[in-house]
């Protein structure tokens, strides 16, 4: 014969109490060793809310959370500042700019059709194969047809010119065998060079413009020089140039020169070099040009200078490109040309000053003095490109 139902339900309860009790008992015994023990209450020993209750009117219990309390505060502190540490720890290592896949993917070239822009022609050509990249070639006219009664140039025969340098730019484009082997599109524009490289750039998001330096004296008319000047000081993507200097073969890129001045602005210009070593496997040199001093600090000034060249680059630069640095003292200019003779440079990379005006027939100019001088292409990049 079963027990009724209240009966489970009062033995069910009664050994819930019991048990409770002795839980609780255990856990007041524990307790007490371990204060006498000067040892800390372990948290397992609060195994019922009878022992719970117990424990936290225990005057010993109260110090024993304030010392727990505490060193969760101080860990807490320690972490905050792990994380701190690691946060600066990071953005020094962003700040040591190394490659970020860095692609020229619209390139424009511009020519007046001068042996000066046909050497820029032939190197745009070359580098929109090696990186798969859209190739724009642009022409600019000048109006300059008028008539005794008008005050401008005359709509119609606006046309007619556009419509014969359209062809002549074509005919042009037949002629370079660069051109015929690589899918480009064709630009005339009615305007000034200047505006031309604005239009093109802007509706074609352009991120490379390629131009030809003459190196004469003056300005003439189109002149690429002047082109190049303005390009360098306005433009937010990077110019390359083909002085007068510049060979007129372009073999792959195996070695290319850096001159930095370790400014804030010339952090792009260590993007670039080191991205495209990356692209080339090539040898990526360094360098910084120094003031003659002639004093004794002079030697501990160039090894302090080539520590904060090797800082430029992230540690793990050289499994992706040979690394080498060098400190110049002298002329600006001419250290690194000199350098990039005896490196057997295929490149210059620049960092471009807008702040300062680049007058093109002014050899004193540092910019332009290396252009002029350079037996390869010059690489100028704004500080900040778009």
């Amino acid at each position: 014969m079963h027990p009724p139902d209240f009966l489970w339900g009062w033995m069910a309860l009664t050994k819930f109490m019991r048990l409770s009790l002795m839980k609780a008992a255990h856990a007041v015994v524990s307790s007490v060793a371990y204060r006498k023990s000067g040892q800390r209450a372990s948290p397992w020993l609060v195994m019922s809310i009878t022992d719970a209750k117990l424990f936290l009117r225990d005057p010993h219990s109260r110090e024993v959370r304030a010392r727990a309390m505490r060193t969760r505060q101080r860990r807490k502190r320690s972490a905050m500042t792990a994380a701190s540490t690691s946060s600066l720890q990071k953005e020094h290592e962003n700040s040591r700019l190394g490659p970020v896949g860095l692609r020229f993917r619209s390139i424009l070239v511009a020519t007046d059709y001068s042996p000066a822009s046909a050497t820029a022609v032939k190197l745009a050509a070359r580098l929109a194969k090696e990186f798969h990249a859209h190739l724009y070639v642009l022409h600019a006219v000048e109006p300059d047809l008028y008539v005794a009664d008008m005050a401008g140039p005359v709509p119609d025969l606006q046309m007619v010119n556009l419509q014969a340098e359209r062809e002549n730019l074509h005919k042009y484009a037949e002629h370079v065998p660069d051109l015929r082997t690589v899918k480009h599109k064709q630009i005339v524009f009615l305007g000034s060079p200047s505006d031309a490289i604005q239009s093109a750039g802007q509706a074609n998001g352009i991120d490379l413009l390629v131009v030809g330096s003459h190196g004469r004296h003056g300005l003439a008319k189109l002149a690429l020089g002047s082109v190049a000047e303005w390009a360098i000081r306005r433009l937010e993507y990077p110019v390359l140039v083909a002085g007068p200097m510049c060979e007129k073969t372009f073999p792959p890129i195996r070695s290319i020169v850096l001159a930095t001045d370790f400014s804030g602005e010339a952090s792009r210009s260590v993007q670039y070099a080191g991205s495209l070593a990356q692209d080339y496997s090539a040898r990526l040199t360094v360098m910084h040009v120094l003031p003659p001093t002639g004093t004794p600090e002079e030697q501990k000034v160039e090894l302090r200078t080539l520590g904060k060249l090797r800082e430029l680059l992230p540690s793990d630069s050289g499994e992706w490109c040979t690394l080498q640095y060098q400190v110049k003292t002298g002329d600006i200019a001419a250290a690194v040309i000199g350098s990039a003779q005896e490196n057997k440079a295929n490149l210059i990379i620049l960092r471009a000053r807008h702040r300062s005006t680049l007058a093109d027939h002014l050899p004193r100019t540092k910019i332009s003095a290396i252009i002029r001088g350079a037996h390869c292409p010059v690489l100028v990049v704004p500080p900040h490109c778009s």
